[in-house]
């Protein structure tokens, strides 16, 4: 099939058309995004703080529905859970006081509860670990001390 001057040139014109829309469209995404750079920061910057706060700061929902102790003394760092109990939830916390100060703390808070520690993990001076159960209710208690000296602490829930 051979393609007439007419039909060519047609041709040409429809991607030099093409061709101006594109660079049209990109120069006006362009404009747009430079007029308004400052509310798109804010916007991310927002988005950022509130992603930081979801994560930071208080225990998860799922953490206080299920009645487990808070440790005073420390800040949360870290948090996930579930839909449900069923699904678990975790939270890591940062700390000044000691490993023995937490685990003490812990043990008798979940003792409390009826949470029953399970055999006899050993413990050193630099981490603890144990898991406390009562029925289908279960926590396991990660204790590290970190280089600076704190205490990071990791529990994890479940029923």
């Amino acid at each position: 099939m051979k393609i007439s001057r007419d039909q060519e040139g047609i041709a040409h014109l429809v991607l030099i058309i093409v061709a101006i829309f594109v660079v049209g469209g990109i120069i006006a995404v362009m404009a747009y995004v430079n007029s308004h750079q400052s509310s798109i920061q804010t916007e991310v910057s927002n988005s950022q703080s509130q992603q930081a706060a979801q994560n930071n700061g208080a225990y998860p929902d799922l953490w206080a529905q299920a009645g487990l102790p808070e440790y005073p003394n420390g800040e949360v760092t870290d948090k996930r859970q579930g839909r449900d109990l069923a699904d678990g939830v975790q939270v890591t916390v940062q700390t000044s006081d000691s490993l023995s100060v937490v685990s003490s703390f812990y043990e008798t808070k979940l003792g409390n509860l009826g949470l029953i520690k399970q055999g006899n993990p050993p413990a050193n001076e630099l981490t603890y670990f144990a898991i406390f159960k009562n029925g289908n209710k279960q926590i396991s208690l990660t204790l590290t001390k970190n280089d600076d000296g704190t205490t990071k602490i990791h529990g994890n829930y479940h029923e």
